[in-house]
């Protein structure tokens, strides 16, 4: 999170709860209030929802591709097709190789993905 989000969850808290600043628990939750990876949400619904098919595919499975993702939630015919490419732009996944797939008369290559630390 970054320092403003960090300062606005601990005055909702503080507001909440007796918490005194510079205490030892106090500060242990923003420093881990400061390491938490938070993004906002993308703004295209169906990323958001791809993303939540890639995550649910890649606990099943251990990795995931966007073929495997558009099997599950195809891209509605209102959506330009350069859109697939954000689905795994989100930190919470992690590029883990490739794969040479055959595309009619042609090959392409998509990335294989998985779940970052």
């Amino acid at each position: 999170m970054k320092e403003h989000e960090v300062d606005a969850v601990m005055n909702t808290i503080r507001s909440i709860f007796n918490m005194p600043e510079g205490q030892p628990n106090t500060l242990r939750l923003r420093k881990a209030l400061l390491a938490t990876n938070i993004s906002p949400p993308s703004k295209n619904r169906w990323i958001d929802a791809a993303r939540e098919v890639a995550v649910e595919i890649i606990q099943e499975r251990g990795e995931a591709t966007i073929l495997d993702v558009l099997d599950e939630i195809p891209l509605p015919a209102s959506e330009n097709t350069r859109t697939i490419g954000g689905v795994f732009t989100h930190p919470m996944f992690e590029r883990v190789g490739n794969r040479t797939l055959k595309d009619g008369k042609r090959w392409k290559t998509v990335g294989v993905f998985a779940m970052s630390d």
